[in-house]
């Protein structure tokens, strides 16, 4: 395990080198988040050349979408309300691909 050692300091900057806290962030992250990406990459290589997996990986983020956009309107009323930004929502893309594919075995259903 690596650790991982963050200073905050006044204005987001570290205390030694004026280092912006989102740099040391990154630069902490870094490693794993290659290793992140190396992964997910191979899985879409997979999920492009088989359709039950292409098609699980969409049901993911549907859910994923779906989810957040319903908190976006049970707290409408609160700071989280603020990030509804117009064309952010995806679910009703996610459900036009759903009636698509209805015909090929591929759906979105509760």
């Amino acid at each position: 395990q690596q650790e991982v050692q963050v200073k905050v300091c006044i204005n987001g900057m570290s205390s030694e080198a004026d280092v912006p806290f989102t740099k040391q962030m990154r630069n902490a992250t870094r490693e794993i988040h290659s290793v992140s990406d190396a992964l997910i990459n191979a899985k879409l290589g997979i999920a492009m050349s088989e359709d039950r997996v292409w098609a699980e990986g969409l049901l993911i983020f549907y859910e994923v979408f779906k989810y957040l956009e319903g908190a976006l309107d049970r707290h409408s009323h609160s700071l989280i309300g603020e990030l509804d930004i117009p064309g952010i929502r995806r679910t009703e893309a996610f459900e036009k691909v759903d009636r698509y594919y209805v015909g090929r075995k591929f759906f979105f259903r509760n």
